[in-house]
């Protein structure tokens, strides 16, 4: 009786923990299904592992039930059964209360164990199946120059395992730490944040230097890129105009310049651009006029007013062409592109535009703008012009048949992530959340001559977290459905390398991917909780 007993509760113990990962899976699934998540395998595994489930309780059903036997274990049966009466009867006699039946004990032991051991297996295997697996503790990392501000630039932690990130900035926290821009300089990375800047060199992220903004002041307004070792940052106080300009050298921190800017100061889009370095040209929209200096000595070169009643929604810039979109009134936009060195116009072309506008340059050669109206059925997508500012000659809808296109924060609130369309060749690629979720799951290219669909890349269950330009005319894929990897797709959106990094930060929420020397740096534009403010992978 006892060993019937005891393969009933390991039965118990079993089917109790089968249903218990297969509860804890399904649970996963209904959470990733509602927020977008890619819930195919945890789906699957909820489903097989609860029919397993239901399979065990047969057989626990089947060894309770089982009264039949040789003749031998029927007696050993009842004779077990009579000394339980004798012990009950003398414990009664005796005014202490009945033991438990031992089978009755192992049952609820075993379901118990079950079910426990069961809920933390579904944990780790719901970690295992979507990557959400934390990422180990990394070690101390250098010690910041004399020159670094501790309370400006956290030192770089090492990860120990090579399969995670090389180093990693710790977090900031949501207000100080959010990054308006990241600057690229193949052998080091500029973090520009709201309280400052500073430089992580790509080898080891050791501390280059560092810049705190002014006391009371933030980055209010910031160039996407540096050019030729020059950056533009510009500082402004609470609920005051963004009023001092700074052309920043890279390679140090130092300040080649900086300007006062009067009136309404410089407009402040972070992030959709209205400060730009171009060749040996600084280009700001400031005080009603783009105003082009010296990138160098911040000698002004020329200067454009903008119209009465106009206001400039975006600028981008070339050595050769400066593009900008310029709206009037809240009724009318216009695209105008202009000679970088000069400030003569080339061309205007009139946006499909009736009221106001949010708009960002995705290429200034080919001319490629976002365009997003207030207006709900109004125009909302990616629009291509030829050379002589002919067109729109390209028109993707940022939702359409190809799915919800990811644009910058404040572009398009349907989709997540800081995704920023790129141009290679005659193909525009996006980020794209194509299967009704908000999460970008396609990698998409269309074409910059027709605008039809060049290809799709997304297998199924894949999320992507931020898409860059390399400079081989391929495109580098942060995804992180499986883990944190970065994959390397080319023109034709062939898959041509994957880099695996199990073992590094998940990615963040909202996430810029920067290449640099020998790897690409992760940033997260707005940190939340624990989460590193950028980190390399290579």
């Amino acid at each position: 009786m006892r060993a019937r007993a005891a393969a009933e509760a390991a039965a118990v113990l079993l089917c109790a923990a089968v249903a218990s990962v297969a509860a804890v899976l399904f649970v996963g699934f209904v959470y990733l299904a509602a927020t977008g998540g890619p819930w195919g395998r945890t789906l699957a595994w909820a489903v097989g592992l609860g029919v397993g489930a239901v399979v065990l309780m047969g057989v626990v059903g089947a060894l309770d039930g089982d009264d039949d036997g040789d003749g031998e274990a029927e007696t050993a049966e009842a004779d077990g059964e009579v000394r339980d009466a004798v012990e009950a009867a003398s414990a009664k006699s005796a005014g202490k209360p009945a033991p438990p039946a031992w089978g009755e004990t192992a049952f609820a032991i075993g379901l118990v164990v079950g079910l426990v051991a069961g809920g933390a297996g579904g944990v780790f295997g719901y970690q295992a199946l979507t990557g959400t697996a934390p990422a180990p503790a990394a070690h101390a990392g250098p010690t910041p120059s004399a020159s670094a501000s501790a309370s400006v630039s956290p030192s770089p932690s090492r990860s120990a395992a090579s399969a995670g990130a090389a180093w990693q900035v710790a977090a900031r926290g949501p207000t100080a730490g959010k990054s308006p821009a990241v600057w690229g300089l193949g052998d080091a990375v500029v973090h520009v944040r709201l309280d400052g800047l500073s430089a992580y060199a790509v080898e080891d992220g050791a501390v280059r230097w560092t810049s705190p903004a002014p006391a009371r002041e933030a980055v209010c307004a910031t160039s996407v890129r540096a050019e030729r070792g020059v950056g533009l940052v510009a500082y402004g106080r609470h609920g005051k105009p963004c009023a001092t300009l700074v052309a920043v050298r890279a390679s140090d921190g130092k300040a080649l310049w900086q300007r006062r800017v009067g009136g309404a100061g410089v407009a402040t889009g972070l992030g959709h651009g209205t400060l730009a370095v171009a060749g040996a040209t600084a280009l700001a929209v400031e005080d009603g006029a783009v105003r082009a200096r010296s990138a160098e000595t911040g000698a002004e070169r020329w200067r454009r007013a903008l119209g009465a009643g106009c206001g400039a929604q975006a600028l981008d810039a070339t050595a050769e062409r400066t593009l900008l979109v310029e709206q009037c009134g809240g009724a009318t936009a216009r695209l105008v592109a202009l000679d970088t060195v000069t400030g003569e116009e080339s061309w205007t072309a009139r946006l499909p535009v009736e009221t106001p506008t949010q708009a960002f340059v995705v290429s200034v050669r080919p001319a490629v703008v976002a365009i997003r109206e207030e207006d709900a059925r109004g125009t909302r997508a990616l629009l291509g012009y030829d050379d002589k500012g002919r067109g729109p000659t390209v028109t993707v809808p940022i939702s359409g048949p190809a799915g919800n296109v990811v644009m910058p924060m404040g572009m398009w609130a349907s989709s997540a992530g800081e995704g920023r369309p790129v141009v290679v060749g005659d193909a525009l690629i996006a980020l794209a959340a194509t299967r009704n979720t908000s999460l970008p799951d396609a990698v998409i290219a269309h074409s910059l001559t027709d605008g039809h669909l060049l290809w799709r890349y997304g297998p199924e269950g894949t999320s992507f977290d931020a898409l860059a330009r390399a400079d081989d005319g391929r495109v580098a894929v942060l995804e992180g459905s499986r883990g944190t990897r970065i994959l390397t797709l080319d023109a034709t959106g062939t898959l041509r390398g994957a880099l695996d990094a199990p073992a590094a930060p998940r990615p963040p929420t909202v996430a810029e991917l920067v290449p640099v020397t020998g790897g690409h740096v992760v940033v997260n534009i707005w940190p939340r909780g624990p989460e590193p403010s950028l980190y390399l992978l290579r």
